[in-house]
């Protein structure tokens, strides 16, 4: 039989770390993965549900909690580098999180700030018919950068090899121009569905207007 005291001993702080740093990860991750894959489906003509908007504020909250437990987590990293291992302070990877991680806090207040009312005041609505053009860009450009944002931790987390062998300008950099070509992407193609819901509506109105005549 497996001796849970020595497992227990075998857990120092540096494994308790990465343990809660993993699931602060799998919190914020797949919590806005999740809500982002909910608002898209709200833009794209579904109604807003009670039911859904509920689960919106729960995964919300939930990634709250993620960002809370990195930093947490984070900040118990650099003060164990710090004391137990001083070259890893050094490591343009683990700043390269840092500065990510600060992103996705600012982004989460834009989401809380911006995206939780137009939802709220609008449940029950079909999203995409009921804010304007300029309040899509602003959901659609949030929502690309959490996209980017959570899928970046999750890449250096994963990628030992990127260790002392990359700057943290590089990283960075390439962080960056992700975030830029998905939120180029995801801008035209809200401006496509804006220009074809535009165009639907004109001849909509258009034969509206021969049917009066007609009568």
């Amino acid at each position: 039989m497996v001796n849970t005291v020595n497992i227990f001993e075998a857990l120092d702080i540096k494994t308790l770390l990465i343990i809660f740093h993993f699931i602060g990860l799998a919190f914020g991750a797949g919590g806005a993965w999740i809500s982002d894959l909910i608002i898209i489906r709200f833009l794209q003509f579904e109604p807003i549900s009670s039911e859904k908007l509920k689960l919106v504020h729960f995964l919300t909250n939930l990634v709250t909690i993620g960002l809370c437990i990195l930093w947490v987590t984070g900040l118990g990293f650099i003060i164990h580098y710090s004391i137990f291992e001083p070259e890893n302070v050094l490591n343009p990877k683990v700043w390269s999180k840092v500065s990510i991680v600060v992103v996705l806090s600012f982004n989460g207040y834009l989401l809380h700030r911006f995206i939780l009312p137009i939802l709220n005041n609008n449940e029950g609505k079909t999203l995409f018919y009921s804010i304007t053009h300029k309040q899509k860009i602003i959901m659609t450009l949030i929502g690309s950068v959490s996209l980017v944002s959570w899928g970046f931790p999750v890449l250096l987390g994963a990628s030992k090899g990127l260790n002392f062998t990359v700057s943290a300008f590089e990283i960075l950099t390439s962080y960056v121009v992700a975030v830029m070509i998905v939120s180029t992407i995801v801008y035209f193609v809200v401006k496509r569905f804006t220009k074809d819901e535009q165009s639907l509506q004109d001849t909509e109105q258009g034969l509206e207007a021969k049917d009066h005549d007609h009568e």
